[in-house]
């Protein structure tokens, strides 16, 4: 019968005889008469069904089960394992290669043996088959050393009964999961948690801290994940070439058949007994991975004809699995501990691959996706990793108590993770809030340097002692880090080393003194950054900077960078996204600039995706040795509005600093999205807005020269009061930044301060000067004069001087000619708005003017279309009752002893926005195109204005009807803003929306004249 891991075969088939048996020999005398017959000869390939060959032999003595087969196979020498006797001198075998090309009638050869392959030292730093032959194109292996795949476990009298544990140098695995020394560990992680990185450096502080050797067997493994695992291991100098290398690698691949695929197991582990039997080494078997190993014996039974058991695995698996796993132990002169990839299908721990599995192992240690994307490596769960070593007859009291609380505290922080994201810290209790600290500096002080990691962090590797860890995890818990930052205990060693390295500080005050007086009110950001950026500070991963434009992000941040790149041991970049095209030019822009600030000079020439973006990125920053707190920040301004930016940009930079160590990534956005890195624990820093005394105090410090006729003193008094009086006037509805309050203070200071100049007015008289700018200060197109349109005006010639006697002051209804003397005078904003919105916008405007400044009850007496038009268009002839008058007062009568103030005076009301559009229904054919005034001189019939109103095709034909569009236009413009509820968003067009008027009457007046409108008449006193 087939069987995958046979625990009972004859002396002959081991490597050396052995003595006498003891009693408690499991060895069948069946099995030694197998495994003793000699060759019987040679056979004829009688079928071939796939990797099953059927073999014919000419006489009744046949194979032994589990010999090997050769033949040749398009020139290539082709194993088969006999698996089955089928009668009829006929044996069933399992083929180690692929049948391709196999004829019936091709010569069979016994060799009598099973799969024999080279052992001892020359088989370290070589690739092997499952057959033993070499794959690293290096030749073959050069030994006469030669042992069967198929072996006996260890007696029991040579297996070693002592509990012990292997030290790894791995503090999360030797306080909270040691390994047991020639036991089986499962390890599971899925993709990308480091499980790579992990393997190796098990290889590695094996190799230094027992002088034992390593066996990588890859079970199914992809030939692209065995060739990166080679030349990686040739990286860190886990292989040497031409060295002394500590690892063996055996690989059957994915592709191979399922017979090779079932064996390699054995090949790797029959390997690391040479080294545990003859040279009495500690040897560490890695499988990766043991689900394969069962997959594989599942589809050879298949192929054999077995009906299958539970969930379709072969009924032997039992067998299969323990006929393995019992040779893997602790001998009297070594042992092999075997560190299992396992993984579980549909995540079902009931399933019978990994249940059988489980019965075997003697600790797991979990690689967590949470973890890894905290940037802590190893990314071993503290609470989900367990062993059957921590106990305290095993590992001693101390040992247990201290990983006992380690764990407790982080099972609190845990439970405590929905209140913090709930209600925040501040509703922790003291005791709480302790416990928080401790556990975050706990999980960071988790995190280890690995040695074969050094080439791409730039961190010297750290093996710590079990002693070791175990006192820094007492001091932790002792309270003796309390006062360090949680930056200081992440990739240290020991809490000795930590102590001595941990110097933190913030920068010195002189140096952030200059950076405040560079950039005032920005005192807490200058601050922040610098506490986050230093690296004896408290550095972080990843910082995200966002607040509204103009508020100082960049040219603060890159201050704080120059100041600190001065006095600490830190470098940086700043990358500008918008002058980067696509999302390549931006990371080629970004390897470009961080090769120019470390003076590089063999740049990178392209980088195509995100994926290679870190490779380059590593290759630059470990071009050669910086010291140990070395950083470097990489700062992209503007990211979020990159243009052709993949979804995953944001995220995979985020990546960067748990790949790279010693780099600090910074993200200077407008307004950041919730998810916008997609990862926890990232510090913000917000630049508010510069509030009314912020502006103040910043343009206080850039006082104009003295006005003619005042002394510094008083400009300087008079220009503080003015820069408040500009903010309440223009800043805070229209210019709400520093440079725009700055341009609109410059641009009015001369006309402000021109009465002073003139000798009208004294530097003290505020009150005065601000009522004699006031036009000015209504006037929005100082703010920006490319906002509006200014129209083009040729100044008229002067008229001719009047006659001697002539009267000079306009009569009623004539308009005074301009003086002479008087300049010609730019257009008003009135002009300009008239010039630059729509008609349907004008008329809006003034729709939304009468609704604010009219009661709702008078609209059926203004507006209706039946009313008589000469009591729509009342002329100011129209009355309504006030406060003490019951109705219409009469000519002559007694005057009310309460009056009332216009309403055009007061402030805009809220009207509902159906309303508005009601009012500009009903008149909009009367106002368009300023037809209104001429209709109103010209038509006296008003029969006859009511039918051109109807058929005159003049009456609309230039009118934009984009009503919608002109609400917008209104809005941006800040003319027409939202009222009440709903002010922050939703609809313009919500027809129950409140919306309030923003300009004055003299606007309106001017904007409606201008269309041949007399808004007075439309108004109700």
């Amino acid at each position: 019968m087939f069987k995958s891991g046979i625990s009972r075969l004859s002396p002959a088939l081991r490597a050396a005889p052995r003595a006498a048996r003891p009693v408690l020999s499991t060895r069948s005398p069946i099995f030694s008469r197998f495994a003793s017959s000699a060759g019987v000869g040679n056979g004829k390939i009688y079928q071939v069904i796939g990797a099953v060959v059927d073999v014919k032999f000419d006489t009744v003595k046949l194979p032994s089960i589990l010999n090997a087969l050769e033949t040749q196979n398009n020139g290539q020498k082709l194993v088969l394992e006999v698996a089955q006797h089928l009668g009829e001198n006929v044996v069933r075998t399992i083929a180690m290669d692929g049948t391709e090309g196999l004829v019936r009638g091709a010569l069979v050869t016994d060799t009598g043996a099973p799969i024999t392959i080279p052992v001892g030292p020359a088989t370290l730093g070589r690739i092997l088959n499952v057959t033993g032959d070499p794959i690293d194109e290096r030749g073959p292996v050069k030994t006469d050393k030669r042992r069967p795949i198929h072996a006996e476990a260890p007696e029991f009298v040579e297996q070693s009964t002592t509990a012990e544990i292997l030290v790894t140098g791995i503090k999360v695995v030797d306080l909270l999961a040691p390994y047991a020394r020639g036991g089986k560990i499962g390890l599971f992680g899925g993709a990308g948690v480091g499980k790579t990185v992990f393997i190796q450096e098990l290889i590695n502080n094996i190799a230094k801290a027992h002088g034992g050797y390593s066996v990588f067997t890859g079970v199914g493994e992809r030939t692209r994940e065995g060739n990166d695992l080679y030349h990686e291991m040739q990286e860190t100098s886990v292989i040497q070439l031409d060295g002394d290398s500590k690892v063996a690698l055996v690989f059957g691949q994915m592709n191979e058949p399922p017979g090779a695929r079932a064996r390699v197991a054995l090949t790797g582990l029959t390997i690391a007994e040479y080294f545990r039997d003859e040279e009495g080494q500690d040897v560490l078997l890695f499988i990766d991975n043991i689900f394969r190993f069962t997959q594989a014996g599942s589809e050879v039974s298949a192929l054999l004809g077995r009906i299958p058991s539970a969930v379709g695995y072969q009924p032997t698996l039992a067998v299969d699995m323990g006929g393995m796993q019992e040779r893997i132990t602790t001998t009297q002169k070594g042992s092999i501990t075997s560190v299992q990839a396992v993984y579980v299908p549909a995540d079902d721990l009931t399933d019978p691959a990994p249940a059988t599995t489980f019965a075997h192992l003697d600790a797991t240690t979990v690689l967590s996706r949470g973890i890894s994307e905290l940037g802590i490596y190893p990314a071993v769960d503290p609470l989900d990793s367990k062993s059957r070593m921590l106990d305290p007859r095993v590992v001693g009291q101390d040992h247990y108590d201290t990983a006992s609380r380690v764990q407790q505290i982080l099972q609190e922080y845990k439970s405590l993770q929905d209140i913090i994201a709930i209600l925040g810290m501040d509703e922790l209790s003291e005791a709480d809030k302790l416990t928080v600290e401790r556990a975050r500096k706990i999980q960071r002080f988790l995190s280890q340097p690995f040695t074969v990691a050094q080439v791409f962090t730039g961190i010297e590797g750290k093996l710590v002692d079990l002693k070791d860890t175990i006192n820094s995890f007492k001091a932790i818990l002792a309270g003796e880090g309390d006062d360090l930052p949680e930056g200081a205990f992440y990739m240290v060693g020991d809490f000795a080393t930590l102590v001595m390295e941990s110097s933190f500080h913030l920068p010195e005050e002189s140096l952030l003194q200059a950076i405040n007086q560079a950039y005032p009110c920005r005192e807490a950001q200058v601050c922040a950054l610098a506490t986050l950026l230093h690296p004896t500070a408290a550095p972080c991963k990843n910082l995200v900077i966002h607040g509204a434009e103009a508020t100082g992000k960049s040219d603060v941040t890159e201050a704080v960078l120059e100041r600190l790149a001065r006095a600490a041991e830190l470098q940086y970049a700043v990358v500008n996204s918008i002058e980067c095209i696509t999302g390549r030019h931006l990371l080629e822009r970004a390897l470009g600039r961080v090769a120019d600030a470390l003076e590089w000079e063999n740049k990178s020439s392209r980088c195509e995706t995100l994926a290679q973006f870190p490779v380059e990125l590593s290759r630059i920053l470990s071009h050669t040795q910086r010291p140990a707190a070395f950083r470097f920040v990489l700062v992209f301004d503007a990211i979020d509005r990159q243009r052709e930016a993949p979804p995953t940009l944001l995220p995979a930079l985020a990546r960067l600093a748990d790949i790279i160590p010693c780099l600090t990534t910074v993200f200077i956005v407008t307004a950041p999205a919730a998810s916008l890195l997609r990862t926890s624990s990232v510090p913000y820093v917000y630049f508010p807005n510069y509030t009314k005394s912020d502006l103040v105090a910043i343009l206080a410090l850039e006082s104009p020269p003295p006005v003619p006729t005042t002394t510094a003193q008083e400009t300087t008094d008079l220009w503080s009061r003015f820069t408040a009086a500009v903010h309440d006037a223009l800043t805070r509805a229209a210019a709400r930044t520093l440079p725009a309050h700055r341009h609109a203070c410059l641009a009015l200071w001369p006309r402000f301060t021109a009465p002073i100049a003139a000798g009208t007015h004294g530097p003290r008289e505020f009150s005065r000067l601000l009522v004699a700018a006031r036009v000015h200060f209504q006037d929005e197109a100082l703010l920006d004069p490319g906002l509006l349109v200014q129209r083009a005006r040729t100044p008229a010639p002067p008229p001719p001087p009047p006659p001697a006697g002539a009267q000079t002051h306009p009569s009623q209804g004539q308009r005074a000619p301009a003086p002479v003397a008087a300049p010609p005078k730019p257009a008003s904003q009135v002009d300009d708005l008239a010039a630059l919105l729509p008609t349907t916008a004008r008329l809006l405007l003034l729709a939304a003017y009468l609704a604010s400044h009219n009661a709702p009850r008078h609209d059926l007496a203004l507006f209706s279309t039946f009313h008589h038009g000469r009591r729509r268009r009342r002329g100011g002839a129209l009355s309504v009752p006030g406060a003490g008058t019951p109705g219409r007062r009469r000519a002559g009568g007694p005057r009310s002893k309460h009056r009332k103030i216009a309403r055009k005076l007061l402030g805009a009301h809220a009207f509902v926005l159906e309303r508005m559009l009601a009012i500009f229904s009903a008149v909009r054919r009367e106002w368009c195109g300023g037809l209104g005034a001429k209709r109103a001189q010209k038509q006296q019939d008003e029969d006859a204005e009511e039918e051109g109103w109807e058929g005159g095709e003049q009456t609309g034909a230039t009118l934009d009807v984009d009503v919608g569009m002109a609400i917008a236009t209104l809005a941006s413009l800040r003319l027409l803003i939202r009222a009440g509820a709903g002010t922050g968003g939703g609809d313009l067009m919500d027809r129950g929306g409140k919306w309030r008027v923003n300009v004055g009457w003299e606007v309106v007046r001017a904007l409606g004249r201008g269309m041949g409108v007399e808004i007075e008449e439309w108004l109700v006193e």
